[in-house]
């Protein structure tokens, strides 16, 4: 088997893979599809064999991972200086991410659900960082730090990407949580410009 697809171990509660397959499964993987292993909250740690090449949207869930590792001799995804995430090499981009995780220096982007309900309610971005996928932070109650030395601000999807939750899973209860973001005093006034247009973070 060389793909595992799409919903495929949905909101299986108790897989644990380090229990329940081979220990060369992963190794043969080349393909994660959406949601594959997406509630499945007794995955703690995952380890990406060196033949994916592949993984899709929400293919993990960010809120129950506390260990993610790369096999080194991938050439599509890393994990580089044990940060704890999956990155996609060549665009120096976070897919999956944990509380744990650390967003080094170099990254450039955070895709859509990367850390959905994953708790982390700091978060230090790096000086490189341009753009942050849609429900990124979100999906965990409470307001969030953000700190950014990136001296353009990163583009950000939608507002609703450090909010605690979406209003699609809110229904007309929208969950009032706030977003501090802390920014070099230079960069005040073009953070200003382009993030003081969303009402749920205060520069």
């Amino acid at each position: 088997m060389t793909r595992i697809g799409n919903y495929t171990f949905y909101n299986c509660d108790n897989l644990d893979l380090s229990k329940s397959v081979s220990p060369d499964f992963f190794n043969k993987i080349q393909e994660i599809g959406d949601y594959a292993f997406a509630g499945c909250t007794s995955l703690k740690s995952i380890k990406i064999g060196a033949c994916v090449s592949s993984i899709e949207t929400g293919a993990f869930e960010p809120a129950s991972l506390r260990e993610i590792i790369v096999d080194e001799d991938n050439a599509t995804y890393d994990s580089r200086e044990n940060c704890n995430a999956i990155v996609e090499t060549s665009a120096d981009n976070i897919i999956v991410g944990c509380i744990n995780s650390t967003i080094l220096e170099g990254i450039k982007g955070i895709s859509e659900r990367a850390f959905y309900g994953s708790g982390m309610m700091k978060i230090v971005l790096p000086s490189t960082i341009e753009h942050i996928g849609e429900l990124a932070f979100s999906g965990y109650s409470g307001n969030k730090d953000v700190f950014c030395s990136a001296p353009v601000p990163p583009v950000l999807d939608c507002d609703s990407y450090f909010t605690s939750w979406h209003s699609f899973h809110t229904g007309n209860f929208m969950f009032s949580y706030q977003t501090y973001a802390y920014i070099l005093e230079e960069y005040i006034d073009v953070y200003t410009a382009s993030w003081g247009q969303y009402s749920t973070i205060t520069l």
